[in-house]
């Protein structure tokens, strides 16, 4: 299912939402390669969140916008986070656990950028990414962290477990407030040992603006020439240092620009571009070749 919820106000959750298939999770992966079942960063083969506001209750236990399990995923942008209680963590990319045929496999990924979270005393995780390939940037993350795990408790024996772990995974320019310190990444304590190393590992699997190689920022004309496997570089023409009018619900400012990754010594490839904003099906002509112009003014009545 893919499409946008925009604009609405969602009052006194704990979790508001959850993005999973348990039907034909397993499926979707090895599908991946046809268009809409797999995960392409800045496609429109997801579902879009974007100018909505979410207030949390203080009466919860823990304060949560969306978790996703069984081939999942989102994009989370331009919304407005209001948590009075400790969130851990606001969002959750789950990992495969399993790798017989009816066990969970992994999410696909999540985008996440252009979010604010305002938080009244109360630390936690903006996200925890257990799997797949996600870009988290632009975000005013206020007090909270950004992490990487893996759900497994074994290294991947298989190339379908392999392919679910985190991996190409990219954080930039998240900030504590608009203009305060970056916010890096970090993996917590559930990563596992796998071929000499922990995975996911920050700065082969996962990068940030401080790991090596890591994230750079600015205009492309400043792009390195001279560039390691996994390093990227965000090129735009906009602040990279302050992110005033370009976070929460419908911002003055929207974010533009494209993620380059060092895809072999010394050369860059185009890696992410933001999907259109608005969503194009907030609109009353979609671009051709589309999905029809999502209905209004419906009614349900019970038992019609």
């Amino acid at each position: 299912m893919y499409g946008v919820v925009d604009n609405n106000v969602f009052d006194d959750f704990s979790y508001a939402l959850r993005n999973t298939n348990t039907a034909y999770g397993n499926d979707w992966w090895r599908a991946a390669a046809s268009p809409g079942f797999g995960w392409t960063l800045g496609d429109r083969y997801k579902l879009y969140f974007e100018d909505n506001i979410f207030n949390f209750g203080s009466g919860w236990f823990s304060n949560g916008a969306s978790n996703s399990q069984f081939s999942g995923r989102y994009a989370f942008r331009y919304n407005t986070f209001n948590v009075q209680q400790q969130a851990y963590s606001l969002f959750d990319v789950h990992g495969i656990q399993s790798e017989t045929s009816g066990g969970m496999f992994a999410c696909f990924g999540a985008e996440m950028y252009g979010n604010s979270v305002f938080q009244q005393g109360r630390g936690g995780t903006f996200i925890e990414l257990r799997s797949g390939s996600s870009v988290v940037f632009y975000n005013q993350v206020s007090s909270f962290g950004l992490e990487t795990s893996s759900s497994q408790v074994i290294c991947p024996t298989t190339i379908e477990m392999e392919s679910q772990m985190v991996t190409n995974t990219y954080f930039w320019q998240n900030r504590t407030g608009n203009t305060g310190p970056l916010v890096y990444a970090k993996n917590d304590d559930s990563g596992i040992g796998c071929n000499g190393r922990t995975r996911p590992s920050r700065g082969q699997d996962f990068f940030d603006n401080g790991s090596s190689p890591g994230v750079g920022c600015g205009p492309l004309a400043a792009r390195p020439s001279a560039c390691t496997v996994g390093q990227g570089y965000w090129a735009t023409t906009q602040s990279c240092i302050d992110l005033t009018g370009a976070t929460g619900a419908n911002p003055a400012t929207p974010i533009q620009g494209t993620l380059y990754v060092c895809s072999a010594a010394n050369s860059w490839s185009t890696f992410f571009t933001p999907y259109t904003y608005p969503h194009p099906l907030r609109g009353n002509d979609p671009p051709s070749g589309s999905a029809p112009r999502a209905p209004t003014n419906l009614s349900v009545l019970a038992g019609q």
